[in-house]
């Protein structure tokens, strides 16, 4: 499976039938599942604790391996190769908030309205998510460039590529990861960003003012509301172990 170019006809496919009843829909995505071929529906299951034991350790050298070899056992429905970077930092939200259902499993934050130490229970309702503009389907050229959405394997592509040469422009290399297609044709990371670099500054201004216009994702922090003070905190997401395993409140 490959991900959709929004301006080709957008082929059915026929959806995975996931019967296990510890899997369940993953309704929301910031995608909104446009961005995959049609019929496509990702399912999720509460974590093990052996999974939760993972990502409570995740760290800058094993993010990346962590949560995909997490996802690979604990969703259903798309290859995690295809699936997209925005999506797959929500997903992993969605595991943790439907891991930890009941009250009483607490995050500690600082709040800065009290600057006092509180809890806040995690639920998705915390996410500040951007969703998929429509208008990015038909709006997705720029010049002969059609632009897209990095997948987990395109991820990795470009990884690998950043760690080739230490001439490489970190940021221009990111760029060029969103172009899918060149005058219609798939090039490899390289060939993009070797076409990206004889770039006018003005159209490359104009590339990445497109981009950013049309960026997905979750938002660099969480909305939560201090139990000490009552008050509206925001809280920056952090992959830390007190957020896959939190403390419980007994009694």
């Amino acid at each position: 499976m490959k991900m959709i170019d929004p301006n080709e006809e957008v082929k059915e496919v026929v959806p995975v039938q996931v019967t296990d009843p510890e899997f369940w829909p993953i309704e929301d995505l910031p995608s909104k599942y446009l961005l995959y071929p049609k019929g496509i529906k990702i399912f999720g299951r509460p974590l093990k604790l052996i999974e939760v034991k993972k990502l409570s350790l995740l760290n800058e050298e094993n993010f990346d391996i962590t949560i995909n070899t997490v996802l690979a056992s604990a969703i259903r429905g798309i290859q995690i190769e295809d699936l997209l970077i925005a999506d797959k930092l929500y997903i992993i939200f969605w595991l943790r908030a439907n891991t930890y259902r009941e009250p009483g499993y607490d995050v500690s934050f600082f709040c800065d309205k009290c600057e006092k130490m509180s809890n806040y229970m995690f639920t998705l309702d915390n996410l500040s998510v951007v969703y998929l503009k429509e208008e990015f389907l038909k709006n997705n050229i720029f010049n002969n460039l059609t632009l897209g959405f990095l997948t987990v394997a395109e991820e990795l592509e470009v990884k690998t590529f950043k760690k080739s040469s230490t001439e490489i422009d970190d940021e221009i290399v990111n760029v060029a990861a969103t172009v899918k297609l060149i005058d219609g044709k798939k090039e490899t990371i390289q060939k993009k960003y070797s076409y990206l670099i004889e770039m006018k500054p003005t159209e490359y201004v104009k590339l990445k003012s497109i981009i950013t216009k049309y960026e997905i994702g979750v938002n660099g922090n969480l909305k939560v509301k201090c139990q000490k003070c009552g008050g509206e905190a925001q809280v920056g997401v952090t992959f830390r172990s007190g957020f896959f395993l939190p403390n419980y409140s007994i009694g």
